[in-house]
C-alpha cells in the first residue's frame, strides 16, 4: 500500500499543504510613548489591552518614541 506523500525513492515523506482562508477583519490600534516625557507600558496595562481583545503584534523604538503596535479580529 502506498502512502500519501511519500516516496519509497528517496524514503522521504512530503507534508501535505493546509490552506486555511478566514473571513477576518481586523482593526489596528497603535499606542505611542515618549520615552522622555512617559514610562513604558507595564504589565497590568498589557494585561488589561489583551483583556479586551488586543494582540501585540510588533514594537518599533525610535529615537525617544516607543511604538507598540496590536490587532483585534473587528467587533462589529
Amino acid at each position: 500500500m502506498r502512502q500519501p506523500g511519500f516516496s519509497a525513492e528517496s524514503g522521504s515523506v512530503q507534508p501535505s499543504m493546509l490552506y486555511v482562508y478566514e473571513d477576518n477583519a481586523w482593526e489596528y490600534k497603535v499606542l505611542v510613548r515618549d520615552t522622555t516625557r512617559e514610562t513604558l507600558p507595564d504589565a497590568a496595562e498589557l494585561d488589561a489591552l489583551g483583556a479586551t481583545g488586543w494582540e501585540m503584534t510588533g514594537v518599533l523604538a525610535r529615537e525617544q518614541a516607543v511604538h507598540f503596535y496590536f490587532k483585534r479580529p473587528r467587533q462589529s
